[in-house]
């Protein structure tokens, strides 16, 4: 019984870490131009510079609609700079 209890406690222990290593920050948003209307501006590229040095961390563009969705980020402090 004790040999059942260990593998099990075995089991989940490894399945939680595994599952907390995996997941990933995501960035969603919808850009817009406060001084033409509130329109929205599609095509503008989205980076994600790390805070510590600025490097790229992703980069993405929007949608007609102005939307972005940037996924798999790793923990950590970022800034955005958006272009258009």
């Amino acid at each position: 019984m004790r040999i059942i209890l260990f593998f099990f406690l075995l089991l989940i222990t490894l399945t939680a870490g595994y599952a907390q290593q995996a997941a990933g920050g995501a960035v969603k948003g919808r850009i817009m131009d406060s001084t033409a209307g509130k329109q929205n501006l599609g095509e503008a590229s989205v980076s994600v510079l790390r805070a510590t040095d600025s490097s790229v961390a992703a980069f993405s563009i929007t949608g007609k609609n102005g939307q972005f969705l940037i996924r798999d980020l790793a923990p950590g402090s970022y800034r955005l700079l958006v272009t258009f």
